[in-house]
């Protein structure tokens, strides 16, 4: 897969993929097509995709992941 949307990692910390699901709900699938589509911005840490604590809070605080 190729997941265009790659920042640096944030400073307060990050959850992996399967982590940031559960907190929001969501599958692992459509966490991963958020994040090619750009809903969601992810970053790599070795071979593991996070997002960070901020990005989390963003998407709790209002904003929709569309599929």
């Amino acid at each position: 897969m190729n997941y265009t949307n790659e920042l640096p990692a944030p400073k307060k910390g990050a959850l992996t993929i399967a982590e940031t699901a559960r907190e929001l709900g969501v599958t692992t699938k459509t966490l991963y097509l958020a994040i090619n589509k750009g809903d969601i911005h992810a970053f790599r840490m070795g071979r593991v995709w996070r997002v960070g604590i901020e990005e989390i809070s963003r998407i709790k605080s209002g904003a929709i992941i569309r599929t």
